[in-house]
């Protein structure tokens, strides 16, 4: 019982009467089932279609690459580095004596020192930097590289590790005169930083050095080889992380337990595929690999229809919604209150609906280039006019009923009259438009792209591949193939469309009836 009056509370009976009579029209309902369907489906595209292996199995460590590769990237390309940093120094150092090796030690100990007192400035500021840090450093002695100078750890001692001021001074006096010219301590707190940074990696590099070389020191041919292929292998797969596709059939030959996972359909949208399609000059036509052919950079054009179904629909919802909250928000108001706030409201309206649309894009465009919230943001100033004018025309209609009278009489405020009893019970425009809304946003973004002023380059359009269509007339399918996702689209919208325009029929739930 309490649930069924809550339910009723939420939905008046003429309200739940409606979406059981859209229900029973079967065309329009399948229809508003299927593009739901298909665009939550869109969400997860990655899964199906991508350029991207799912997952990379590479040494036994697992990567999620659907829907970025960049952790893979990352840990080939320090690989590949520290391999190739192995062999340099394994043939470089592999008949050294121990007095070089020692020099290596003490290179990185110094590196290390030298780290270890750029810290210690982090305890000043600018203003206290050159009366004691930079007295203080100054003063100091280039530290002697003996056995007496290392504690018990290997490192410098504390003393020794704060007379380093000098050869501080002799390498990097100009980026240290740099710190003392600093106004604010946010300044010298980031120069401070970026020289920290500097000397961590030049650290990094003396300690591999002398790790390294004292490992290999005596190496053979044998193991230099091997260090030789193993970095040659770790390259080999980083000159494979832009084409998973290759690196899944380089891991099948090899055998070795390493594989990638690949999608269904294993191209991307915004994938170059001029490498692989050889002697073949794009755009190319449909074929057992790329369904509906290729664009004429050599893009899949299935991939992008699909990608771009995602975009234009998400763009269309955020459009109609946002023009929505602003007309429904205006027009409720105008038609509220109505007199001189009606009179210079609609004016004003008349003015700037009189504004060119499409000059405004244009001059836009010139400026900055467009992106996906700005063509948001320069639609909806335009497309909230519309819904403003039903709304206020509502208002004018819902105001003079008794219900409203009866919340005036009691003291009921204007906020809450116009937002809780007025507005729900003048959705029936809004929600009617609601579904050719969605047409007009899908149509606006399309002929934008088209024109050159829409989504930018290489973002999935269909407007887009509608212009490649029209330069390349003898590659039917890019035409095709566009003009018939177009048209599958809006033709479900609209079916859903007709289907509530009847169910919210006044005519059909009327007193008279």
């Amino acid at each position: 019982m309490e649930i069924k009056k809550r339910r009723s509370s939420i939905l008046s009976p003429i309200m739940i009467k409606r979406f059981k009579k859209f229900r029973s029209l079967k065309r329009g309902f399948y229809s508003f089932l299927i593009i739901l369907g298909v665009y939550l489906l869109s969400f997860f595209a990655e899964f199906f279609i991508n350029g991207h292996a799912l997952f990379i199995n590479f040494e036994d460590e697992m990567f999620f690459t659907a829907y970025s590769a960049v952790d893979f990237k990352k840990e080939i390309f320090l690989r590949t580095a520290d391999y190739r940093n192995r062999f340099k120094i394994a043939e470089k150092y592999r008949d050294a004596d121990q007095k070089v090796i020692d020099g290596l030690r003490d290179k990185a100990k110094l590196e290390k020192s030298e780290l270890e007192a750029l810290s210690f400035l982090q305890e000043f500021s600018p203003k206290s930097f050159s009366e004691k840090a930079n007295t203080r450093l100054r003063s100091m002695l280039k530290p002697d590289l003996t056995d007496k100078n290392y504690d018990e750890k290997g490192g410098f001692k504390k003393e020794i590790i704060l007379s380093i001021g000098d050869k501080l001074f002799e390498d990097m006096e100009y980026q240290i005169k740099d710190l003392s010219k600093t106004k604010s301590d946010m300044e010298y707190e980031e120069r401070l930083n970026t020289l920290i940074s500097r000397k961590k990696r030049a650290f990094d590099r003396a300690k591999s050095q002398y790790d390294y070389a004292r490992e290999y020191s005596g190496i053979d041919d044998k193991g230099l080889k091997a260090l030789e292929d193993r970095y040659n292998y770790y390259m080999q797969i980083k000159n494979m992380t832009n084409n998973h596709r290759k690196l899944s059939k380089f891991f099948k030959t090899e055998n070795n337990g390493n594989s990638a996972t690949l999608a269904i359909y294993p191209y991307g949208p915004i994938e170059n595929l001029l490498d692989e399609l050889g002697d073949r000059r794009p755009p190319t036509a449909p074929d057992h690999e790329h369904w509906l052919g290729t664009d004429d950079r050599g893009r899949d054009v299935f991939s992008r229809l699909v990608y771009g179904f995602r975009i234009s629909m998400s763009f269309s919802l955020i459009l109609t919604l946002s023009s929505y909250v602003i007309g429904m928000s205006i027009g409720a108001i105008i038609g509220y209150y109505g007199g001189k706030i009606d009179f210079f409201a609609m004016r004003a309206i008349e003015i700037w609906s009189a504004v060119p649309f499409l000059f405004t894009v244009m001059i836009i465009s010139s400026i900055m280039e467009p992106d996906f919230t700005l063509l948001i943001f320069i639609l909806t100033l335009f497309s909230w006019i519309g819904m403003t004018w039903y709304i206020r025309a509502e208002f004018f209609r819902e105001k003079a009923r008794d219900y409203v009278q009866a919340a005036v009489a009691i003291g009921v405020s204007d906020k809450k009259i116009i937002f809780k009893h007025i507005l729900p019970n003048s959705l029936t425009p809004a929600i009617s438009f609601f579904p050719f809304a969605i047409v007009g946003g899908i149509s606006s973004l399309v002929s934008l792209d088209f024109l050159g002023f829409g989504l930018p380059d290489p973002t999935p359009s269909w407007g887009e591949l509608l212009g490649q269509g029209v330069k390349n007339l003898h590659s039917w399918w890019l035409t095709a193939s566009t003009v018939g996702a177009m048209f599958l689209t809006l033709m479900l919208v609209t079916f859903v469309g007709e289907a509530i325009r009847e169910a919210f029929d006044p005519k059909v739930y009327s007193r008279l009836r």
